[in-house]
């Protein structure tokens, strides 16, 4: 390994609902014994938990985190 460097990559999520969009997007394999009713409401109220930490200026903000690597192979 050459290097590694861990950043912050704070990413805008569009829309008023756009956390629970990003949930909905890349978390279903949680929900797929949960009907969607108990969905909705788990998804709403986690929402509504980061709201103080995630939504800035009425925006949604990701959290991301980035790892990137340099290596270089040898013989």
């Amino acid at each position: 390994m050459v290097s590694a460097e861990l950043f912050d990559r704070p990413t805008p999520l569009k829309g008023e609902n756009g956390l629970e969009g990003w949930i909905r997007m890349f978390l279903k394999e949680p929900f797929q014994s949960l009907s969607k009713m108990l969905t909705d409401e788990i998804i709403a109220e986690t929402a509504e938990n980061l709201r103080p930490i995630l939504y800035q200026n009425g925006v949604w903000i990701a959290d991301y985190v980035r790892l990137r690597c340099k290596a270089v192979k040898t013989p």
